[in-house]
């Protein structure tokens, strides 16, 4: 077992032991991978949990609950619980995940990162008593390495005189849990920029014992056709507001548009938008990672399997979404357009995407 490995099970049963079944007690132990870099967002798959408490059906209580904070974060791609599932059952998958299991998983998925961990309390304490306990620990796992990009522990019990779940009658015991898991995630969130910058790092560069050359060179220059020589979106010095990126998110004719929302996480600077016809709606994001090269390598990253395509002639990707939507991403320069619609409105997502590169040049 590496440093890192009995670190982490003496921080779990040292927090057990702290806990001690008392009413209302709560034990919050936490780690995280030093800082390193740029930022990336990529596919997340939420694993049911290794289960040691009597409800045989906490884990994939704990697994819903999990999607659901997540989802709130807007910020990785989350995969449905039923496509994990069915993955799972694909590999033949039971208990734990050893590394071949890890390795097939993430290929069948297309994600990158996992989250996995332990039950060791869901329901009545085990200290006795009439209070309730919910005790879990959960870690993020870089699936093409196998590092730990955080964990974390936390246990919560509840009375019923406990003021935080309604004072009177049994704690709601899907309550406590979601206390926990909501505890767990708002931590790792709090640490976003660090799991990021690390994962922006390792996208462009191999991991130690990888071939040091890369699959594609991280110099490529921009794809775009000649008449886009002088666009905006290719000079990778300049620097663009807010009010820069919502002016790129244009009026288009037969839609209309909802107020662009502008994020920014880590340097990476991101507006969205909703364009509604009266039959169809479309949604558009436009990501500035400030290189084209970057850019390129996200995408590459977080859709491997797409159909690499031309959009006036600049690279573009094709993919269909796990929820059968149609998605297509334009790398203009430095950033990543992409429009999402039903399968069969690509026409609509064409219209929005001339008009918005049309502003961005």
């Amino acid at each position: 077992m590496d440093t890192l490995a009995k670190w982490f099970v003496g921080l779990f049963l040292g927090s057990r032991i702290l806990t001690g079944g008392g009413g209302g007690a709560q034990t919050n132990t936490f780690y995280v991978r030093p800082p390193v870099g740029n930022t990336a967002h990529v596919r997340l798959a939420v694993i049911p949990f290794n289960d040691l408490s009597e409800d045989t059906q906490a884990d994939q209580k704990v697994m819903g609950i999990f999607v659901t904070q997540l989802l709130t974060t807007r910020t990785f791609t989350i995969i449905d619980p039923t496509v994990v599932n069915s993955a799972l059952t694909d590999i033949r998958a039971r208990g734990e995940l050893d590394a071949s299991q890890v390795k097939q998983l993430s290929q069948k998925l297309n994600a990158r990162l996992f989250l996995l961990g332990t039950i060791s309390e869901f329901g009545q304490s085990r200290a006795g008593g009439n209070g309730l306990t919910v005790a879990m620990d959960a870690r993020l796992i870089d699936a093409s390495s196998s590092q730990i990009l955080w964990a974390g522990v936390v246990t919560r019990t509840g009375k019923a005189s406990d003021s935080l779940f309604g004072g009177s009658g049994t704690p709601s015991l899907s309550r406590i849990a979601q206390e926990v898991v909501k505890d767990l995630v708002g931590r790792m969130m709090k640490e976003r920029k660090q799991i990021e910058s690390y994962l922006a790092e390792t996208a462009t560069k191999p991991q130690q014992g990888q071939s040091s050359t890369p699959t594609t060179p991280s110099t490529t220059p921009p794809s775009a056709a000649e008449s886009f020589a002088n666009a905006r979106f290719n000079d990778e010095s300049k620097v663009f507001s807010d009010v820069d990126m919502k002016g790129f998110l244009p009026s288009v004719s037969g839609f209309e548009r909802d107020d662009p929302y502008f994020s920014s996480y880590s340097g990476v600077n991101q507006v969205s938008t909703t364009y509604r016809g009266s039959a169809v709606q479309v949604d558009a994001e436009i990501t500035d990672y400030g290189k084209n090269s970057i850019a390129l390598d996200v995408m590459k990253l977080q859709q491997p399997s797409a159909t690499e395509t031309k959009f006036q002639n600049l690279t573009a990707y094709r993919w269909q979404s796990q929820f059968g939507a149609l998605n297509i991403a334009v790398i203009a320069g430095r950033f990543v357009v992409d429009l999402s619609a039903p399968p069969d409105e690509e026409g609509a997502i064409n219209t929005v995407a001339n008009n918005i590169l049309q502003a961005m040049r």
